[in-house]
Formats: C-alpha cells, structure tokens, sequence
C-alpha cells in the first residue's frame, strides 16, 4: 500500500485509488478532471487603511476641517491601490464528477495545489495504465 502513495503534505494525501484532503476524501475513479481555480479576497491591510480613511472623513466633517478631510481621501485611495495591486488570493483544487464540480482544497499556497493535481493526474494515468 506504501507505493500507492503519491503526494503527501500537510493534510493532503494522493494514493492511486483516493484523494485525501483533511478528513474528506475522493475515490480517483469517480472524478473525470481536475482544476485548479483562483479567487482574490480583500487584503487585510486595505480593509484598516480603509476603515481609517473612512473616520478621518467622517471627523473631517464633524469638526469642519478640510486638511483631515484630504488626509482621508489621500488614505481611502492608498487602501484602493493596496487592493488592486496585492489582494490575498486563493487556489482552489477543483475535481469534477458525476455530481458536479466539487472544490476538494482551497489553499493559499499555490506550489501545493499543482503539485496535488499534478498527483491527482498521475493517478489518472496509473488507473489506464
């Protein structure tokens, strides 16, 4: 059973037969492709930057002062540009079955995700072969 084995890191384990992930696992039988999706989340640091921005505005317009109000703009637009350039991305490990498309892993570590698919497409392989 130890040949099976195909990839193993953190709570992702690729035997010949089935995909682990964490407590969930898939038989490599009954998945006819995998993916890999990307999706963008917000970046911490421009939800603060924002939020500062967002109280200097609002003190800007209780006390009537116009350099306060700039300051926050001036923030409110870096908290912008903060998430344009470096939002927090996620991979997604996506197997298709008869039952649809199922998002077996999600990760923030991209290396981890192909080297699981590449074990999941070696699997393949090794089902023909």
């Amino acid at each position: 059973m130890s040949q099976d084995l195909l990839f193993e890191k953190d709570d992702v384990r690729i035997t010949r037969h089935v995909a682990y992930f964490g407590q969930t696992s898939y038989q490599i039988a009954t998945v006819s492709s995998v993916r890999i999706g990307r999706t963008t989340k917000a970046n911490r640091l421009a939800i603060a930057a924002a939020v500062i921005g967002v109280l200097l505005l609002v003190l800007a317009f209780l006390e009537q002062r116009q350099d306060v109000a700039i300051a926050g703009g001036v923030i409110l637009l870096v908290a912008l540009v903060l998430q344009l350039a470096w939002p927090r991305r996620q991979y997604i490990l996506i197997l298709k079955t008869s039952g649809g498309d199922v998002e077996a892993f999600i990760s923030r570590k991209r290396d981890l995700v192909t080297l699981a698919k590449e074990a999941i497409e070696s699997a393949f392989r090794a089902r023909t072969a």
